[in-house]
């Protein structure tokens, strides 16, 4: 039987319970992997709130241009989730 904790993996061996540190290599891929999703989810947002309300955003006056900057920040990071997968995963 294996069960995960957070950054642990444990098993049961003989009626004991072993915890092992996951590999360091995992732990960073899916720091990477939700690094990524938080900043797609962040500008996502901001590409919503520059639609909804763009007059709420003062210091914006182009506002295609605001639109497409969020927009290129979104195709990065999933660019970024693709090649993780990819090569990492």
């Amino acid at each position: 039987m294996h069960s995960q904790i957070s950054g642990y993996i444990c098993s049961q061996v003989n009626n004991y319970i072993i915890i092992k540190e996951k590999d360091l290599k995992t732990r960073l891929i899916q720091a990477l992997i939700k690094n990524a999703e938080g900043n797609i989810a962040k500008h996502k947002l901001n590409v919503e709130v520059f639609l909804n309300n763009p007059s709420g955003v003062a210091e914006h006056s182009d506002y295609v241009e605001t639109i497409q900057d969020e927009i290129d920040k979104v195709s990065h990071y999933e660019d970024q989730l693709e090649t993780i997968n990819k090569h990492f995963a």
